[in-house]
């Protein structure tokens, strides 16, 4: 009887020693919004590269060591859009585009992220204006270091390139020569530095 208590405690002991080395592989991350930036770029009459970025966002990353359930989720406000151009902005935000009174936020949120080579491959579901849409994208991720003040930071960078129109984003003019003043193409990066906690 002893035996069997002594090897049943043991047995306790063992998975709750597993329980705990399973939990310390995730660290978790929220966003440092003075070293971050959610950016976009989309062609004007195939000529210049529009610039723009959204600056009330807010995300967690839930990092795991092993590679098995690293999970990266955002929120972003879209009447935070700036594109350098008041006027500009005011259109992007109404019906238009991004319809934003009725649209507020777009959402981010990873399905998986797997380690290929010396790089991460992630999956991710895209929300923008009511529209999921699952997107596959590189994703770079920095060493963890501590800053001056003992703070524990790493970065996570991707960009990756959607159609507007897929997300119900379909305003344009034709030009003279057949052309689109808006392109199609948007090319979406994120750079992210996060504290961890």
């Amino acid at each position: 009887m002893k035996l069997q208590t002594k090897h049943a405690m043991m047995t306790l002991v063992a998975s709750a020693l597993l329980s705990a080395s399973t939990f310390a592989e995730i660290r978790t991350f929220t966003i440092d919004k003075s070293h971050s930036s959610i950016e976009f770029g989309i062609k004007h009459m195939a000529l210049s590269t529009v610039k723009g970025v959204f600056t009330d966002y807010d995300g967690r990353i839930a990092w795991d060591s092993a590679d098995q359930k690293s999970v990266i989720s955002g929120t972003v406000q879209v009447k935070s859009i700036d594109t350098r151009d008041a006027k500009r902005d005011a259109h992007l935000r109404d019906a238009d585009f991004f319809n934003a009174d009725q649209f507020q936020q777009m959402t981010f949120v990873t399905k998986s992220i797997k380690k290929v080579k010396n790089k991460y491959v992630m999956v991710a579901d895209l929300t923008i204006k009511g529209i999921t849409k699952t997107i596959t994208a590189p994703l770079e991720v920095s060493p963890v270091v501590k800053d001056p003040w003992g703070n524990s930071r790493a970065s996570f960078s991707t960009s990756f390139v959607i159609n507007r129109q897929d997300f119900g984003l379909k305003y344009s003019q034709l030009l003279d020569n057949g052309g689109l003043m808006i392109g199609n193409d948007v090319t979406v990066t994120l750079d992210i530095e996060a504290l961890q906690q």
